[in-house]
């Protein structure tokens, strides 16, 4: 495997080729297998990022030298380190802002809270919303929790303060978190397909709200109301086994392909000693 600095270079890069690769494809999977399925889209960027740390080994091959060798290795990574702590300590001020906002009645609807779940409705909810209304809102949040949503969402925090410096993680967030709301309303659909109208009046009241790192909000910023309501006509049911073919085999693909396009490691001799290379000379011709 090689060394530090040129693994964060390949991982960045295989990062920016996952996402592009499912940022082309989450609105024609959206369209014809449905939201669900466009959401399982996302499984490619984590599986590729896993084949990049896989070691490929060439033996007798000459590796090229690092396109970082001009830069200290220790300091890429320090200042690597730095700002991966830094944009932690923001993701944890924004949650620790949420929750003072809860305490106030003025966030949600929303879960947070990744060891202990919690709904978080804002005060008043009971005159923003009609009693159906709160109960959709509430199989909305409810589903989260079923799929393992926080759990998700937290180790999506994680890979973006270890890729704080890659804008395609940012953008990859804030793309992922709204499909994830497509799917989970996808998914509360599939058993209510007479509440379409209420649901969409339900967002509506609701307006656009950013949800926090470690939660899943009802109405997320990350993409337009307009969009969301208009899934409600598209297929709501569990991925068909061809999607799930076409998604696990997309996923394959493009790991194996970042897997392949990695410098190959040199094998390292166990014998020191250099090697002779010893030619046997023909006799010259009369």
């Amino acid at each position: 495997m090689s060394d530090a600095p040129d693994l964060l270079l390949e991982l960045n890069a295989a990062l920016a080729l996952a996402v592009t690769i499912v940022l082309a494809l989450r609105t024609p999977a959206r369209r014809v297998f449905g939201p669900r399925a466009a959401y399982g889209l996302w499984g490619v960027v984590p599986l590729t990022l896993a084949a990049v740390c896989l070691p490929r080994m060439a033996a007798g091959s000459v590796v090229a030298s690092s396109t970082l060798s001009l830069i200290p290795g220790q300091l890429i990574v320090a200042v690597w380190g730095a700002g991966a702590i830094a944009f932690a300590g923001l993701m944890m001020a924004h949650q620790m802002r949420f929750a003072a906002l809860a305490r106030q009645g003025l966030a949600g609807p929303a879960v947070t809270g990744v060891i202990v779940p919690r709904l978080v409705m804002p005060a008043h909810s009971d005159i923003r919303w009609s009693p159906e209304e709160r109960a959709l809102i509430r199989a909305h949040e409810h589903a989260h929790l079923e799929r393992g949503d926080l759990r998700v969402n937290a180790v999506v925090a994680l890979l973006q303060c270890l890729f704080w410096c890659n804008p395609w993680a940012h953008i990859a967030v804030s793309r992922f978190r709204f499909d994830q709301e497509l799917a989970c309303d996808a998914q509360v659909l599939a058993v209510r397909p007479g509440r379409r109208r209420v649901y969409a009046e339900a967002l509506l009241k609701a307006g656009q709200t950013r949800a926090t790192p470690l939660g899943c909000g009802w109405g997320d910023a990350s993409g337009t109301l307009e969009t969301r309501i208009a899934s409600f006509r598209l297929n709501r049911h569990s991925p068909t086994p061809v999607a799930v073919a076409v998604v696990l085999g997309l996923a394959l693909g493009v790991a194996a392909t970042a897997w392949a396009l990695q410098p190959a490691t040199v094998e390292a001799s166990d014998d020191p000693r250099p090697k002779i290379l010893n030619l046997r000379l023909s006799p010259p011709e009369a």
